[in-house]
């Protein structure tokens, strides 16, 4: 049995689950190669409570991706449908599906959705019908000018590269090649401050862009965490960098603040204010500042 292979681009956060349920609907339960299928999807919530569906990857699904209607607003909760297409035979199953939920305080939930099967039968070959001849095989000419295009993108880096060493080696025969100095902690502290002022430069949000806005901060205060404070951030959640960081509660604040709005980025229906995005911008950078990592000289001077 083949299992639907759908990728989300969601971060699971560590909530319990508690009463609403996100169930999925196929209108059908079994159809021809090729042949469209309606994927229903529901999410029912409570008062004062949002909810987000998943994205689906549509270069990464082995189902293909028709439509996708706007979500529509349901008694207590919300509604999407996707019509899907598949080419190739045989039984799929969809189950797993994560929706997110959050509630009327702030906190966030996923829920997993139901399992839904669905059968893709192949098309019958008439046997009875004569079999056409195999055409004979056509001898094309030699693509020269693709296969010079392809040796030069080999060709030229590696002359390069050969070129440096061999210079390299003539100016510098007594040093090791390309011997890296390790990172210091401020090292990372003015990669992350330089970052940062990049990508506000950006005006990515301004620009409609806010889920790339959102994951260029979480991935470079997680980068910061990780060479600063020595932690496993990027493959983290957010809480359990909050609860691994040794920090004063406001700045472990104003970093949950931010990852945890990067968080929610993932999700389309997800659009702060402009405000909001200057506001979390400057508490990245406020953490980060406050954050900096002394120098052995200001240490012995504070001892």
């Amino acid at each position: 049995m083949k299992k639907i292979a759908i990728l989300f681009t969601l971060t699971l956060l560590s909530f319990p689950l508690f009463s609403q349920t996100f169930s999925i609907e196929l209108d059908k339960d079994s159809m021809l190669i090729g042949d469209h299928f309606t994927l229903n999807m529901t999410l029912q919530l409570n008062g004062g409570e949002m909810g987000y569906f998943p994205q689906l990857v549509d270069s990464a699904m082995t189902f293909d991706s028709i439509q996708a209607y706007p979500v529509d607003t349901i008694p207590n909760g919300i509604q999407q449908k996707i019509v899907l297409t598949q080419f190739e035979a045989g039984i799929y199953e969809i189950s797993q599906l994560p929706a997110l939920v959050q509630r009327s305080n702030g906190t966030l939930d996923t829920l997993k959705s139901n399992t839904a099967t669905l059968y893709v039968g192949g098309i019958d070959v008439d046997t009875t019908q004569a079999f056409k001849p195999i055409k004979t095989v056509k001898s094309l000419p030699f693509p020269w000018k693709d296969f010079f295009k392809k040796l030069a993108l080999w060709l030229i880096p590696i002359l390069v590269v050969l070129a440096l060493i061999v210079w390299y080696i003539l100016r510098k025969r007594d040093v090791k090649l390309f011997k890296e100095k390790p990172k210091t902690q401020l090292d990372y502290y003015h990669e992350a401050i330089d970052k940062l002022q990049t990508l506000e430069n950006k005006k990515l949000w301004q620009n409609d862009q806010v889920k790339e806005y959102y994951l260029g901060l979480s991935e470079i205060l997680r980068e910061y965490l990780e060479g600063r404070f020595g932690i496993q951030a990027m493959e983290s959640t957010t809480d359990e960098i909050n609860d691994t960081l040794i920090l004063q509660d406001k700045l472990k604040l104003k970093l949950r603040e931010v990852l945890a709005q990067a968080d929610l980025a993932k999700f389309a229906k997800f659009k702060p204010l402009g405000d909001e995005n200057i506001r979390l911008m400057k508490q990245a950078k406020d953490f980060v500042r406050h954050t900096k990592p002394k120098l052995k000289a200001e240490e012995e001077h504070v001892n």
